[in-house]
């Protein structure tokens, strides 16, 4: 039994190595022009890649720096429903009951009124609005942004 298990292992090992040096005879048939490979490269470049990473960081950062004198809008809502809360209980003996004929019960009569400090649900709405008016340090970013964005531009170019 192990020896049939053997042998059929060894002879998917076989196959599937057989394929796989198939595979890849295929793939070394095609043949590429000088224009190609060049392209190909230059697509593929390791640091031309990373130099159009940069040049997208360094254009996201300017993104958000003109993102502070922008207006900002905040707003939230909260709706909340409560429970009801277990009603009260109360002896007829509570000074605090009388007048309401809590007097024509026999003494040590207990009294179940409904909580009446609850509120069935509550909500809560706000906006607030806020818009930079002027900030000289806000002005001086945005050209410094500007010439970061000349630098890493040029920084990019000369690496690549």
């Amino acid at each position: 039994m192990k020896v049939q298990l053997r042998l059929i292992l060894a002879a998917i090992v076989i196959n599937l190595s057989i394929l796989a040096v198939h595979a890849q005879e295929d793939s070394n048939k095609t043949s590429f022009t000088l224009e190609e490979c060049i392209d190909y490269a230059l697509k593929n470049n390791i640091n031309i890649r990373n130099s159009n990473v940069d040049a997208q960081i360094a254009k996201a950062q300017i993104g958000e720096i003109r993102a502070v004198g922008l207006p900002q809008i905040n707003g939230s809502v909260q709706f909340a429903h409560n429970e009801p809360l277990r009603r009260m209980f109360f002896s007829s003996d509570n000074p605090f009951i009388g007048g309401d004929g809590a007097n024509s019960l026999p003494p040590g009569t207990v009294i179940a009124v409904p909580n009446l400090f609850q509120l069935p649900s509550s909500g809560d709405a706000t906006v607030s609005i806020n818009q930079l008016i002027f900030n000289g340090s806000y002005i001086i970013g945005l050209r410094a942004a500007k010439s970061y964005q000349e630098l890493a531009f040029l920084w990019n170019f000369c690496k690549s």
